[in-house]
């Protein structure tokens, strides 16, 4: 494997630092030649030059040209001067050229050479007798960084030849991934023209002398972007040995630390291939696919390791803690499943969460500036929603718990049973425990949480028959989403009104604490919507933003995501819906409450629809003086990422509470369903707005 066959050119695939006396002549000397037999054109100092404590530029330009440094850390590796400095050198190219640094800790334990203990201790003791400080610092904070580092851990009672095997394998993978990468770079480049000026001054075109400036620029670039967001081994893995030792903070803590939660099974083959690259990109044990670990284990593992390490005075512990973000990648589904994991995890310090758009409705993402539609999953894509996540500003968001009571039946199963295909996110309904003090006697309690919305009657009808889950796309999804719509147009024919929610159910509402009040929902209601985003059905705002007037005279405030209060909104009929794309449209506006309660009595209809998150089911209704009851009531709230294209608003961003502007029709009374129908047939009042697809209502 010559470098020449690179498109990088390096002079040397891999530089080995190493102890001479400790292991020239064995374990070292025996995995440089496995590495040549492999065609891997390896440096490896063959001449006694540990002399003195400074490197000669020969083994410096060395260092400087060589993709991978392979740093064995043997028991006497401290005690040369020349070794330190070596390492010292190989830490810089780490974090300026992107060198990737592998450690092999050979017959020492990693937490000697972190914390050095053991002859490490003792070697830089000795140092301290003949070299100054601030040299011995600058060797304790390379040993604290390489020691962070994942690499491999031999003690006697193992075979040499199968750690070399298992060396040399990864390495070969690690420089046949950097080959692809970087070819696949210099391919989207060739066409472009760039001018290196544009980059930032701290990227040196001599990072990469072998290759023009501008493919040098462009392939330095990613590497210093990537150090902000990668997170050491120690911090995602606990170890065994208990450390008392407090150092001090590493000076290379990521600015943007992140853990990375990919739903592999989310947009078709696109969620596999995204957590693909974004392994490729960081250290693999920070990413994690939902479809194999848990989001409430991994997050409760590495919590309870960085507590432990605080305690401990680890400083680069801390202020990971303190910078932490998350990244969820999935559908509206997947995301509400971690946010409902850290909301009800009650972390010490918890991290905001960044949501990226894959799968269906992805109401979340767009409501926080991160679009709707499915992300890219090549490199270059994912290294710029990274450099989104380190500038995107901090939200709060409300979380809301949603409760089912319904009388124990006296034989057979009981329900509602939520549909197979529902994800066993925080959206399927979990049944109490006996002991639980929401379980009441001879009933069946369920409870759940949700962030988006819940909705009940005609519009969860529509999604029921089509679950999304059953696509294997969004574009399908979408799709069908659009056509169920449609059937909207038709509920007066198929919808008789004593399903409609006034006949269903009486309506409560806590707008203070500990006052219920009825809510008056009118006749023609014939479904409801509980937002807590002011994005729904494909990102309209059902609520809108009441005008001056109605914000005065009713008590109404904007959508505010971080109020504790849930918005309230009926529907009449298809006509009504549409009503969302024209210019400040909106449902009728029923309530802005804390809480809301829904008690279904014997009577209207045997069943009705109800959705949460964009997952519907058909739920039974009493068949006899039993009542069934919903109630939703404020849980909580998690912190999210904000891009700048953000349209949820804050109550304590004072640029939020401007606004109330005059609305083209502000009414919420049943007599304007006429005049909504002569605003639809009349072509200069009705508009599609911009980003609307027309082909929707085709």
């Amino acid at each position: 494997m010559a470098s020449s066959s690179f498109t990088y050119e390096f002079e040397y695939d891999v530089f080995i630092s190493f102890r001479g006396a400790d292991t020239r002549a064995g374990f070292t000397g025996n995995l440089n030649r496995a590495l040549r037999l492999k065609e891997i054109k390896s440096f490896m100092d063959d001449q006694d030059l540990e002399k003195g404590a400074e490197i000669n530029p020969a083994l410096e330009q060395a260092i400087q040209n060589s993709l991978i440094a392979l740093v064995i850390l043997s028991k006497n590796y401290a005690s040369s001067s020349f070794c330190l400095q070596e390492l010292v050198k190989i830490m810089v190219c780490s974090k300026d050229k992107g060198m990737v640094v592998l450690p092999v800790f050979y017959e020492v334990e990693p937490s000697d050479v972190r914390y050095q203990k053991g002859s490490y201790a003792n070697a830089l003791e000795k140092h301290r007798s003949r070299i100054d400080e601030e040299k011995i610092e600058e060797w304790r904070l390379a040993l604290v960084k390489v020691a962070a580092l994942s690499g491999w851990h031999f003690n006697r009672g193992r075979f040499e030849y199968e750690l070399i095997d298992s060396i040399v394998e990864h390495v070969s993978e690690r420089i046949q991934r950097e080959r692809d990468k970087y070819t696949v770079q210099r391919d989207k480049i060739k066409s472009t023209s760039l001018s290196c000026s544009s980059l930032q001054p701290s990227i040196s075109v001599s990072s990469y002398p072998s290759l023009d400036p501008v493919v040098a620029c462009k392939m330095a670039s990613p590497s210093d972007l990537l150090t902000n967001f990668k997170i050491p081994d120690y911090i995602l893995v606990p170890e065994d040995s208990k450390v008392d030792d407090n150092f001090e903070v590493d000076p290379y803590v990521p600015n943007c630390p992140v853990l990375v939660f990919v739903n592999s099974k989310s947009g078709g083959q696109l969620g596999g291939d995204l957590l693909t690259t974004y392994r490729a990109l960081l250290n693999q044990k920070q990413v994690f696919d939902l479809g194999e670990q848990a989001p409430d284990k991994v997050l409760r593992t590495i919590y309870a390791n960085l507590e432990n390490l605080k305690l401990r005075g680890d400083q680069f512990a801390i202020k990971t803690m303190e910078r932490l973000k998350l990244i969820v990648a999935g559908g509206d589904g997947t995301a509400g499943w971690l946010l409902g994991v850290v909301c009800d995890l009650e972390l010490s310090h918890p991290p905001p969460i960044a949501t990226v758009p894959l799968g269906t409705g992805n109401n979340l993402p767009f409501a926080f500036g991160w679009g709707k539609k499915n992300p890219g999953t090549d490199l270059r894509s994912v290294e710029a929603f990274l450099d989104q996540v380190m500038k995107a500003k901090e939200m709060k968001i409300d979380n809301w718990h949603i409760l089912l009571r319904m009388r124990a039946p006296k034989e057979g199963s009981c329900g509602p049973i939520p549909p197979l295909e529902l994800p066993h996110s925080l959206h399927a309904f979990h049944r109490v425990y006996e002991g639980d003090e929401l379980n009441m006697e001879g009933c069946h309690t369920f409870r759940g949480g949700f962030w988006n919305d819940f909705s009940m009657g005609m519009d969860a009808q529509v999604s029921y028959p089509s679950h999304p889950e059953k696509f294997k796309n969004q574009l399908d999804n979408q799709s069908t989403y659009a056509k169920l719509k449609q059937g909207w147009s038709f509920a007066s024919l198929v919808h008789p009104a004593s399903r409609n929610i006034a006949q269903l159910a009486k309506v409560k509402i806590m707008k203070r604490h500990g006052q219920w009040q009825d809510l008056h929902i009118p006749s023609s209601i014939r479904s409801i919507v509980c937002l807590n985003l002011p994005s729904f059905s494909g990102g309209f705002n059902p609520w809108g933003t009441p005008n001056r007037n109605k914000q005065r005279d009713r008590d109404w405030t904007p959508p505010f995501v971080d109020d504790g209060l849930i918005e309230v909104v009926g529907f009449r009929n298809a006509w009504h819906g549409l009503v969302l794309l024209a210019p400040n449209g909106h449902g009728t506006r029923l309530a802005q409450a804390h809480r809301i309660r829904f008690e279904f009595h014997k009577g209207a209809a045997e069943h009705t629809f109800m959705r949460i998150d964009g997952e519907p089911w058909k739920q039974p209704l009493p068949v006899d003086d039993d009542t069934v009851v919903v109630e939703i009531s404020h849980h909580g709230q998690v912190n999210m990422l904000a891009t700048q294209f953000c349209t949820s608003k804050s109550m304590y961003d004072p640029t939020s509470r401007v606004g109330g502007e005059a609305e083209e029709d502000d009414s919420d009374d049943e007599d304007s369903v006429a005049e909504e129908f002569r605003k639809f047939g009349a072509a200069d009042t009705f508009k599609l707005r911009d980003d609307v697809d027309a082909s929707h209502f085709s």
